[in-house]
């Protein structure tokens, strides 16, 4: 991934949009220690709760696909749901 993948993608998480909304143009926006705490817990008890899908290289191969087609969408992250429903699809 590139940087700006990489941003896109971290910056749509909870922590980091809900710091944004206080957000002025140009400046920062301090994201408080707990919130990102308590985001990381609560995605690591739901990432153990579903079934585990297999990072094979054929999975991985999988989730790539059309990667860089999608990345001409600007600030759309891909969504877990869609990657699950890829690499289901085969």
């Amino acid at each position: 991934m590139t940087g700006r993948e990489l941003e896109i993608l971290s910056h749509g998480e909870e922590p980091w949009r809900q710091a944004d909304k206080g957000r002025l143009r140009g400046q920062s926006a301090p994201i408080p220690i707990e919130s990102i705490r308590d985001y990381f817990v609560a995605s690591e008890l739901a990432d153990r709760e579903e079934d585990p899908v297999p990072l094979d290289s054929a999975t991985v191969r999988q989730l790539l696909a059309g990667a860089r087609e999608r990345r001409t969408v600007p600030d759309q992250p891909d969504r877990r749901e869609d990657i699950l429903a890829r690499v289901a699809r085969g």
